[in-house]
């Protein structure tokens, strides 16, 4: 994990403790991105960024909580990357 994701970490254990209720981050995820819509909708740059930082926060508690095996969203956004290289390649 990333420093900047170890910090995330840290603060959700600090809110929330070890455990992650996954239903709930799941409904802060809808809630979260609907308001980045909303800030593309208007073309408001500053809240755009603010919106994308609120939903990668959410993405990395997700990602911690049901991929142990990689509880990275780094790692995530890499093998996303790495599929979409590979699309590109065969196309």
């Amino acid at each position: 994990m990333t420093n900047l994701e170890l910090q995330i970490q840290s603060w959700h254990e600090r809110k929330f403790g070890k455990t992650v209720d996954v239903h709930a981050t799941y409904r802060k995820l809808l809630e979260e991105i609907g308001e980045l819509g909303e800030a593309i909708m208007i073309r408001d740059t500053n809240a755009i960024r603010e919106e994308v930082g609120d939903v990668a926060f959410v993405l990395a508690h997700i990602v911690r909580a049901e991929c142990p095996d990689h509880p990275s969203l780094s790692h995530a956004i890499a093998m996303a990357l790495n599929k979409n290289e590979t699309r590109l390649e065969n196309s």
